[in-house]
C-alpha cells in the first residue's frame, strides 16, 4: 500500500508484468498436462480429386480409339491365258493275241504294256525268244513251259488261252474271261496243235552249230556234264568241238530229237529243264 501510494505508476507496471507472467505460466502448465487418451489431430489441406474422363462404352465394352485408315490401292491380278489343249487320244487296246502275251510275260515276271511293240520283238529285249510249233499234249508236257494255245473258234476267229500250270490231272488255263481248271482231254478236243511259248537261250543265237566258238560253249559243256553225270572239262572250252558234239547228239537221242548235233530251241529247252531253276515251268 505504501508503494502504491508513493509511486502509483510503478505499481501499475509491476502489476501488469505480473499478470503477463501468470498467463504464460498457466499456458505452459496446460501444455504439459495434455490428457494421454486424447488423439493428436493433424490438420490437412483439402485436395480436390483429379477428374479422369473415360471413353464411351460400346455394348458394355470400352471402345478403343480408332484412328483413320489409309485406303490401299486395288491390286489387279494378271490375266493368264491357257492355250487350248488337243484332246487326248486313247492308246490302242491290246489285241487278243497281245493280251495272251501280256499274261505270258507276267508269268515270266516281265511287264508288257506297249501295244505298238510286237510281243516277240519285245521278248528279245529281255533275253527271250518266241518259239512257235505244232504238236500234241505229250509235247507240251515235255516242253514243260507256260504256253499260248492257238484255237480256232466257231466264228473263225482265233482265241489264245494260256496254259499256266499243271497239277496232277488239272490244267490251269487263263483266258480273257478268267482263270479256270480243265483236263488235258478237254483241251485236246478243242485244239488243233498250234502253240507259241517263250524260252531263254544259252546265247544270243537260237541255233548253235558244230565248230561254233564263244564263251557260251562253256555253258554247253557245264550243262552236258550235269546231264551225263561227268566232270566238267578242266580246260577252258571255247569251241563246240567234235567231242562235245557227240555228247549233245547222245542227249538228243534221249529226248527223241533229231541227233544232228545242232543245239536249237528244242534241245536248249530240254537241257534247261534239267539244269536250270530260274525259268517258269508248268510243273
Amino acid at each position: 500500500i505504501f508503494l502504491h501510494e508513493k509511486n502509483p505508476d510503478m505499481f501499475a507496471a509491476t502489476q501488469t508484468e505480473q499478470q503477463s507472467a501468470n498467463v504464460e505460466l498457466a499456458a505452459q502448465n496446460n501444455a504439459d498436462t495434455v490428457a494421454p487418451d486424447m488423439p493428436t489431430v493433424t490438420t490437412q489441406q483439402n485436395v480436390e480429386p483429379e477428374i479422369v474422363e473415360e471413353a464411351p462404352l460400346v455394348s458394355g465394352i470400352q471402345a478403343a480409339t480408332v484412328e483413320p485408315q489409309t485406303q490401299l490401292p486395288k491390286v489387279v491380278e494378271p490375266i493368264v491365258v491357257v492355250p487350248e489343249q488337243e484332246p487326248l487320244v486313247d492308246a490302242p487296246e491290246f489285241t487278243p493275241r497281245q493280251k495272251a502275251f501280256r499274261t505270258l510275260f507276267e508269268i515270266w515276271q516281265i511287264d508288257y504294256r506297249d501295244t505298238e511293240i510286237e510281243p516277240c520283238e519285245f521278248a528279245k529285249s529281255h533275253g527271250l525268244f518266241c518259239h512257235s510249233g505244232k504238236g500234241d499234249i505229250l509235247q507240251l508236257q515235255r516242253l514243260n513251259r507256260p504256253v499260248i494255245l492257238i484255237v480256232e473258234s466257231a466264228t473263225d476267229a482265233q482265241e489264245f488261252p494260256v496254259v499256266s500250270q499243271v497239277q496232277q490231272n488239272e490244267v490251269t488255263v487263263i483266258e480273257s474271261s478268267g482263270e479256270y481248271r480243265v483236263t488235258w482231254a478237254q483241251i485236246e478236243s478243242n485244239w488243233n496243235g498250234d502253240y507259241v511259248l517263250l524260252w531263254k537261250p544259252l546265247t544270243t543265237v537260237q541255233n548253235i552249230r558244230p565248230n561254233s566258238q564263244g564263251e557260251f560253249v562253256q555253258e554247253i559243256d557245264r550243262s552236258i556234264s550235269i546231264i551225263l553225270n561227268r566232270p566238267p572239262s578242266n580246260d577252258d572250252v571255247y569251241e563246240y568241238n567234235t567231242s562235245l558234239v557227240r555228247e549233245v547228239q547222245t542227249f538228243q537221242r534221249m529226248q527223241n530229237i533229231t541227233p544232228d548235233g545242232v543245239i536249237g530251241p528244242l534241245t536248249q529247252m530240254y537241257m534247261n529243264n534239267l539244269v536250270r531253276a530260274d525259268i517258269p515251268k508248268l510243273r
